[in-house]
């Protein structure tokens, strides 16, 4: 059986990001003044869909609170994240699959219109078939909607 399709994540795989998010949700905390969380933290807190994550910084969190969150989360995200852009050798892999006739899809729990921002920002859209991405910012949803694309395809797990 040879490869034929590429299913790639965004955040952390494609999009160097990981400090954008950390600086995204510190962010918030000094907003509540709050003490930031260091990369260790945010690594053993994080989790889908979100709001889990959420909870750990937050406790009690209401669904106002968490609402909120989600929006200042991506305000953040979006205005640092244009410092940033995708990880070394990204774009050279992204052609070289390309080269090779492999057919390339995102599918994230990140909201689709965010992912789309980004890959037109970035200038990697058109490497791809298909960016598949959340209808909300609840980040939640990844696994089921790479499963539902493999089935539509027709491409077997095992590819």
């Amino acid at each position: 059986m040879s490869l034929t399709t590429i299913i790639w994540d965004w955040n952390g795989t494609l999009a160097d990001d990981v400090g954008v998010a950390l600086q995204s949700v510190n962010d918030i905390l000094a907003r509540r003044g709050r003490e930031p969380i260091t990369l260790s933290d945010y690594y053993s807190y994080i989790d889908t869909p979100i709001r889990r994550f959420y909870e750990h910084l937050f406790s009690p969190l209401d669904d106002p609170l968490f609402d909120r969150i989600l929006v200042e989360f991506n305000q953040g995200y979006r205005l640092h994240m244009k410092d940033t852009g995708l990880m070394a050798g990204g774009r050279e892999t992204l052609e070289r699959f390309r080269k090779a006739g492999l057919r390339q899809a995102i599918i994230s729990s990140s909201h689709v219109g965010e992912l789309l921002h980004f890959c037109r920002l970035f200038g990697v859209e058109g490497y791809f078939e298909r960016i598949l991405g959340a209808e909300d910012f609840q980040a939640a949803g990844k696994v089921e909607m790479a499963c539902h694309f493999l089935r539509e395809q027709g491409i077997p797990g095992e590819e």
